[in-house]
């Protein structure tokens, strides 16, 4: 499967708490199972636009904020490659079923 996580951070974020954490412990246990993980977040001051952490794909772009726009075109582009999408919600969704229907 191809699967796609939605958090507005990831493990490397300097912000990063206990949730990124226990996402990236999921998201390991995909990749060895035989399964593609893409992780689309916020980017930071000292962080890689693109990184492979672990085997997850960690795709950095836009700020804390504006990912949730960001997300709504990479959705609307991409979103159909995607069999599972996972969207983490820390006070505010992507909305991502409304997107990929």
């Amino acid at each position: 499967m191809n699967i796609l996580i939605l958090n507005w951070r990831d493990v490397g974020h300097p912000k990063s708490g206990g949730a990124e954490l226990v996402t990236m412990e999921h998201a390991k246990c995909w990749v060895r199972s035989g399964h593609t993980v893409t992780w689309l977040t916020s980017w930071y001051t000292s962080g890689k636009k693109e990184e492979v952490r672990e085997g997850v794909h960690i795709v950095r772009r836009a700020g804390s904020l504006t990912i949730y726009l960001y997300a709504v075109l990479f959705l609307l582009l991409k979103g159909k490659t995607f069999d599972v999408i996972v969207d983490e919600a820390h006070g505010f969704p992507f909305f991502s079923p409304l997107l990929n229907a």
